[in-house]
């Protein structure tokens, strides 16, 4: 893949926060850094990014995409309450059943926990 300052910046953003924002968080943040940028150019290297590898669109039930600056293998933890998403770690023993669970070769995985978070549990609460 070329190097492109725009995709530069949009992985930089994204890769500041641990949020796991929409396109329109990503796009408002490097509108900041390059002001002329376009949403469609946001929306372009996301995809770009993602298919390289760099980064990871997290699988839900959302109403915008979301997106994970941290290509590693991790979980996600999603709130079905709030929307709220968690990174959460995998062992290496979980990482290496999982990816032998199939007798097909496996490079990588997504794997999310859906539940309720404590914020949303404790506001249930009062």
């Amino acid at each position: 893949m070329n190097y492109s300052k725009q995709r530069e910046t949009v992985l930089e953003v994204l890769r500041s926060t641990t949020s796991h924002p929409t396109v329109g968080w990503v796009y408002e943040n490097v509108k900041k850094i390059i002001p002329n940028i376009s949403l469609a150019t946001v929306y372009r290297n996301l995809n770009l990014l993602e298919k390289n590898g760099d980064i990871i669109k997290i699988q839900g039930d959302f109403i915008e995409e979301r997106f994970d600056g941290n290509p590693r293998n991790h979980a996600h933890f999603i709130c079905k309450c709030c929307g709220r998403v968690l990174d959460t770690d995998i062992d290496g023993d979980l990482k290496l059943k999982i990816i032998t669970a199939i007798p097909m070769r496996a490079d990588d995985f997504v794997l999310n926990y859906y539940g309720v978070c404590d914020d949303c549990t404790n506001r249930a609460k009062n």
